[in-house]
């Protein structure tokens, strides 16, 4: 969806948000034309209600004791469980400031998201940031509330230039321990127990974001988990980027829930990004717990000039000549993709790829980039 001028908005002028409900924008991406005069800047989110309907607490207590929940874990698990059971907002305008312009957003979906994006011209980002445009910016954005609501929904797209190094990241049992594979473990680590890193993954993260990796967050999470997520990575300081996790409604059937779509939400997030910055290069990291190895064998496939490495944490002790990753990898260089048992062997593996890859660039000139961080949304 295209976000429209303010010339366009024409019938509502501001979000469609009552007092009992709440706009929650999730980080995105600003990016250039060929250029590098034009910037499109993507801005997501969603509306929901903050009130839980009475009929839903006896299936926050059912969902508690069949989880069998400790109860000194009574309390997180209801505010995670919460944004699963309250409403969402269907079909609801959403009308977003950037800078000057007043742009319409278009409505929410069945689920209560919104996307879109706007064209910004350099000099217009730059009006809006107060500084120069260089990568690792945040743009800010702000939901427009009619004048008797003295409430404020902010967000934020990181700016990302058109070269340079990207890290498309997994989530669960990638970077944060779930247990995927063992879904009783994987609803007590989502919603009971604190959350807990991988080792060492926040490190070199952190490692890459120094040379001047920006990094997009594909999950196959809700986005009921976000905040939560966000406090994660605040705990453990992993670099802040986009995030891009799926989209998940309660009244979903039991079927759809365990056919469980990673293939087609995570290429639906993938391709665009790789898309959008054909000149970039980009790092796949995931595991082997679901369909990480296809998802990304296809991704190498499809884009080979853009994938410089992909790399999957081995859960279960896999090595690289199961016949698993032998099919799914049988047509593409065996020097493109690795399992790794360890974070120490991931660290050599990508700062060497990441090293090749520094050196064949040398010649391009980059602006050093600023520490990533983000305002609050």
């Amino acid at each position: 969806m295209l976000f429209r001028s303010r010339a366009q908005v024409r019938s509502v002028d501001c979000c469609e948000v009552r007092h009992n409900e709440e706009i929650v924008f999730y980080p995105s991406y600003v990016a250039p034309d060929s250029t590098g005069e034009q910037w499109t800047m993507h801005i997501q989110g969603c509306i929901y209600n903050l009130n839980l309907p009475w009929l839903r607490h006896p299936i926050m207590g059912a969902i508690r004791r069949a989880l069998r929940i400790d109860a000194e874990f009574t309390e997180t698990f209801a505010s995670r469980l919460k944004p699963f059971l309250v409403g969402v907002e269907e079909n609801r305008q959403i009308v977003v400031r950037v800078g000057q312009e007043l742009v319409d957003a278009g409505k929410t979906s069945a689920a209560g998201l919104f996307n879109g994006a706007i064209t910004l011209s350099k000099e217009t980002l730059e009006n809006i940031t107060g500084e120069a445009v260089r990568p690792g910016l945040w743009v800010p954005c702000q939901a427009v509330l009619d004048p008797s609501d003295n409430r404020q929904f902010d967000g934020a797209s990181i700016v990302v230039d058109r070269q340079g190094l990207s890290v498309i990241s997994d989530v669960d049992d990638t970077v944060k321990h779930s247990n995927v594979s063992n879904r009783r473990d994987l609803f007590q680590n989502t919603f009971a127990r604190v959350f807990s890193p991988v080792d060492g993954m926040a490190e070199i993260y952190r490692d890459l974001a120094a040379r001047g990796a920006v990094f997009h967050y594909v999950s196959g999470s809700p986005w009921q988990l976000y905040r939560p997520l966000r406090e994660f990575w605040e705990t453990y300081q992993f670099p802040v980027g986009s995030f891009h996790l799926k989209r998940f409604r309660l009244r979903d059937s039991a079927r759809k829930l365990k056919k469980s779509p990673q293939m087609q939400h995570k290429r639906t997030s993938i391709d665009p990004i790789l898309t959008a910055f054909p000149d970039r290069k980009f790092v796949l990291i995931g595991d082997t717990g679901e369909q990480d190895p296809e998802i990304y064998a296809s991704v190498l496939r499809d884009f080979p000039q853009q994938i410089l490495g992909v790399y999957l944490r081995a859960l279960h002790g896999e090595t690289a000549d199961w016949p698993r990753f032998q099919q799914g990898f049988a047509d593409l260089p065996a020097d493109k993709w690795h399992l790794y048992p360890h974070h120490e062997e991931l660290r050599s593996r990508v700062l060497e790829c990441v090293e090749k890859y520094d050196g064949f660039r040398s010649q391009v000139v980059l602006p050093e980039p600023p520490p990533l961080s983000m305002p609050d949304t």
